[in-house]
């Protein structure tokens, strides 16, 4: 007859690798064998480790002391699908990483982690953000690549601490206007978009040193761009009529690296 915790490890390692439905199943079916019985003892980093929300979720009392000291969290390609609200009591959290999961939506509760300072929620299955994410200030890097976010709630540009955001993948048209209020950034990247001009508000962009901007389909750059004197780094490959663009790149900002 199979252990607790044998049973528990089966359910929890997915045959071959594979993270598809049923091992959700069987992961929601593991904890609340665990609600009931106790994390077994030699299961208890493993589970913390490669399942940290769901801990978190189902409250269990293994962890419970944990919480309030939680710094980072880093959950990437473990078929997460959605952040629990109980979030909101990681109030000491600095970093959270998710990455390729297929998260649709963040809950309202992300903006209780006052003391967050990088977010990375690439390659998800987002559509929009919560307005609370206006909440988050300390906010300095922040990553939304390959997800479908195509508008920004005005809340946003509260997050005026932000160093590097990445947009990548994202199918955008064009730069959303609510970027040339993050004036502290040093890094900006669309790379992989539809975007076809800069806005000429990217002027206001005076501490920005690494523009990432290619295969895209830009075809204008406005005079404007001279004015980010802290500019080293200007990416505009792949795009149509590169040599023009980078032509007037150097003429504009003639020590910039392109």
């Amino acid at each position: 007859m199979k252990t607790d915790s044998q049973k528990i490890k089966q359910l929890l390692v997915p045959e071959n690798e594979v993270y598809d439905e049923k091992h959700q199943q069987n992961v929601a079916l593991a904890f609340q064998l665990m609600k009931g019985t106790g994390v077994p003892d030699d299961l208890q980093e493993r589970v913390f480790q490669l399942f940290t929300l769901h801990c978190l979720e189902h409250d269990l009392k293994e962890y419970r002391n944990v919480w309030k000291d939680l710094k980072s969290i880093k959950l990437n390609f473990t078929s997460l699908k959605k952040i629990p609200p109980q979030i909101e009591q990681l109030q000491n959290l600095e970093s959270l990483y998710v990455n390729n999961n297929p998260i649709p939506e963040l809950p309202p509760e992300i903006g209780a982690l006052k003391k967050l300072q990088q977010m990375s929620v690439a390659d998800n299955k987002l559509i929009s953000l919560p307005k609370e994410i206006g909440q988050l200030t300390h906010l300095t890097e922040l990553d939304l690549s390959g997800n479908f976010i195509s508008s920004f709630p005005e809340e946003f540009k509260n997050l005026t601490k932000l160093k590097y955001l990445s947009m990548n993948q994202m199918s955008l048209k064009r730069i959303p206007l609510v970027v040339t209020y993050f004036t502290n950034l040093k890094q900006l990247s669309f790379m992989r978009n539809q975007i076809r001009q800069l806005p000429s508000d990217i002027k206001k962009l005076q501490n920005l040193e690494e523009l990432m901007i290619s295969s895209n389909d830009l075809t204008f750059i406005p005079d404007d761009i001279k004015h980010l004197k802290k500019l080293k780094i200007f990416d505009a490959r792949k795009n149509p009529n590169e040599k023009q663009l980078k032509q007037k790149i150097k003429k504009l900002l003639p020590n910039v690296y392109i």
